[in-house]
């Protein structure tokens, strides 16, 4: 596999992870068709579906985004459109309440709503008859991803082919941590930034659930997570970091599985990468990337210079021939 080589004006690891977002990727078409994926609690899941001319012979990528990420994130459509491209169908997925999706769920969206993720390839499976499916997430919901592809075990579709996770939170009290105590404040301010405006809209479509009081002391990711976890079934903060962390799951993982990790990582620090031990899980730790960005100096035969997303769709390419 390519090696990275981080770009010379981007080394800094904030300018890697800004650069997911800035750095422009090539503009292609691709057709797009609404789809809402029913869940067992009543709740739907907003989805783009871009369809390949004979998308029963195509291999189909379901892609989900990180935390404040939907399907029309950047980093999302440009990998649609690289992986449109090279014949997949591809299948963006907001998680609950992403993207604006709010009236959709009378429930608050959590890292570790694996069970969505398995209901979606499920129903792609079921329904449309799609016969090699694989599932890629960055950050947020490349714990979700993780956590379901464990989940399954080896009870896993024999459709589905395989996962691939950039920069996943695999470690949720790890993360938190890091965000309110260690990274520069612009990331936490952000991440509640967009976080509290998805809680706000709920607390107005469902004013009899969500206590606005209670929100308005909301000042950290914790205090965040500290309110959300007995809306979700969780005891407390605590009890929902170590039950919807990925990292307890990787061992039971059983189909190929990609993930792509920087040794700068602003959020989740690499070493919450050191326990896993799974001969089905292929980790690259890069020197340098920062946050999802993984922003390469040259593009080396690649289509632009985000040097993850490539070596996910080459990794794609590999396990769903």
């Amino acid at each position: 596999m390519q090696t990275f080589v981080i770009s010379k004006l981007l080394r800094s690891p904030h300018l890697q992870t800004i650069g997911s977002v800035i750095v422009l990727r090539p503009i292609r078409f691709f057709p797009s068709k609404d789809r809402l994926f029913q869940l067992p609690d009543g709740s739907q899941l907003v989805g783009e579906c871009s369809w390949q001319a004979n998308k029963m012979a195509a291999p189909t990528l379901v892609v989900v985004g990180g935390l404040n990420g939907s399907t029309i994130s950047p980093y999302v459509r440009g990998t649609t459109a690289k992986a449109f491209t090279r014949g997949f169908n591809v299948v963006r997925v907001n998680l609950r309440n992403g993207g604006g999706s709010e009236k959709y769920s009378r429930t608050l969206s959590h890292a570790g709503q694996s069970a969505d993720l398995r209901c979606v390839i499920e129903e792609l499976i079921r329904e449309d008859g799609l016969s090699k499916i694989g599932l890629m997430g960055f950050s947020y919901g490349g714990n979700a991803c993780l956590k379901a592809v464990g989940e399954w075990g080896e009870e896993a579709p024999e459709q589905f082919v395989g996962a691939i996770a950039i920069s996943p939170l695999i470690d949720l009290a790890v993360a938190v941590d890091s965000i309110d105590n260690k990274a520069p404040a612009i990331y936490r301010w952000l991440m509640l930034h967009f976080q509290m405006s998805s809680l706000k809209t709920s607390s107005r479509l469902f004013p009899d659930k969500y206590d606005r009081r209670a929100i308005a002391k909301i000042k950290t990711v914790q205090d965040f997570d500290s309110f959300c976890a007995p809306h979700n079934g969780f005891k407390d903060a605590d009890d929902y970091h170590a039950k919807a962390s990925a990292l307890p799951y990787l061992s039971k993982i059983k189909v190929p599985t990609l993930i792509i990790e920087a040794d700068d990582d602003v959020v989740i620090p690499a070493h919450s990468f050191e326990r896993i031990d799974n001969p089905n899980i292929r980790l690259i730790i890069t020197h340098g990337g920062g946050h999802g960005g993984f922003i390469a100096q040259s593009k080396n035969g690649d289509q632009d210079h985000h040097w993850a997303e490539n070596r996910a769709l080459d990794f794609f390419a590999e396990v769903s021939k």
